[in-house]
């Protein structure tokens, strides 16, 4: 029987990947919608880090002028970090 290979994805196939990249680079007002949907100040900020991040189109400076509150604040946003989304929460 022949070994079996392991499925490598691409890391936009990852949610926050596809969500960051095909949505929030282009309408990032979007961020929005999320943070009324989530309703809960602690996850909301946890998940506009892990979309800041990864780096898949977006920075931190697009979302500046919105009305995040504190969460974009919090957001730890250095050169050399890279966000692992499956150990984060």
């Amino acid at each position: 029987m022949p070994p079996e290979k392991k499925a490598t994805a691409h890391p936009s196939s990852q949610p926050a990947g596809n969500y960051s990249f095909y949505i929030l680079r282009n309408q990032p007002r979007d961020i929005l919608k999320l943070k009324k949907h989530v309703d809960d100040e602690a996850l909301f900020g946890k998940l506009l880090e892990a979309v800041i991040l990864r780096r898949m189109g977006v920075n931190k400076a697009l979302f500046e002028k919105l009305p995040l509150g504190d969460s974009l604040a919090l957001v730890k946003d250095h050169n050399a970090s890279f966000y692992n989304i499956l150990y984060s929460f």
